[in-house]
């Protein structure tokens, strides 16, 4: 399991220069110079952003982990459950990944942490509540999640996005939601099977956020698929970006999204 780990980050590191991995940053955080956090007035939430080198245009930056799948709630849903309509708002799609104290896991921890810092002049002194990593049978993991719906504006009406057939075939979520919730753009979450190229052909699944342009992934490697197709064991490569946000007391943390 560890060898093909790495035989599939490698690939990653030669294929796609759209994202950056974690690992990779760990080794050159020069990747983060001129990065800078933009605020979401919509969503009172900051996410780390860098400024394309031709146009000029702020683009929110998406990092990309490599490891073993621990845990997940995925979709879809097919049945409303107790206490599910009263904490709606804060349902989520989530998993954890674990590298088993492999050492290429273990530096993207510490780009993760190193974000953290990037993010906490932003905040006064000791506002940012430290990042940590979760545990998984001893070792070091890290989740990540993405929430089904947002708050809808209270300025504006908002257009929101229908939420697809795979993830919720009864339309559960969309009766509950009602008209005080929306769900947007940013709250897909999409997943795909990929082939690795070599002497034998491998499948690792992956999870990308909705944002990823399409031409971004080779497209001859991989194929769209329901999230119910991921087990716990699973090689998955995951992006993710960078958010801050207020919490209670007038403090701020930081979460991985999905």
């Amino acid at each position: 399991m560890s060898g093909l780990i790495v035989a599939i980050m490698k690939e990653h590191l030669r294929r796609n220069k759209v994202v950056m991995h974690l690992s990779r940053l760990y080794r050159d955080m020069g990747g983060l110079d001129g990065v800078y956090i933009k605020l979401d007035d919509g969503e009172q939430t900051w996410h780390l952003a860098k400024r394309d080198k031709e146009t000029g245009e702020s683009e929110e930056m998406v990092f990309t982990a490599t490891s073993t799948l621990a845990h997940m709630d995925l979709l879809p849903i097919t049945r409303e459950t107790m206490g599910m309509k009263e904490k709606l708002r804060f349902l989520s799609q989530s998993i954890m990944i674990t590298g088993f104290g492999r050492q290429s896991f273990d530096h993207t921890i510490k780009a993760i942490k190193e974000i953290q810092c990037t993010g906490k002049r932003e905040f006064h002194q000791g506002q940012l509540q430290e990042w940590l990593p979760s545990k998984f049978q001893g070792h070091d993991a890290i989740e990540m999640s993405n929430q089904y719906f947002r708050a809808q504006s209270k300025s504006e009406q908002e257009i929101g996005t229908p939420i697809g057939q795979d993830m919720d075939p009864r339309g559960v979520l969309a009766q509950l939601a009602g008209s005080n919730l929306i769900h947007m753009e940013e709250n897909n979450v999409n997943y795909y099977r990929g082939l690795i190229e070599g002497s034998k052909k491998r499948q690792v699944g992956s999870i990308h956020i909705n944002g990823l342009e399409a031409n971004s992934l080779d497209d001859a490697r991989y194929v769209r698929v329901k999230p119910q197709m991921f087990r716990v064991g699973d090689i998955v490569e995951a992006q993710c970006s960078v958010i801050f946000m207020r919490c209670k007391g007038n403090g701020a943390n930081m979460k991985l999204i999905l």
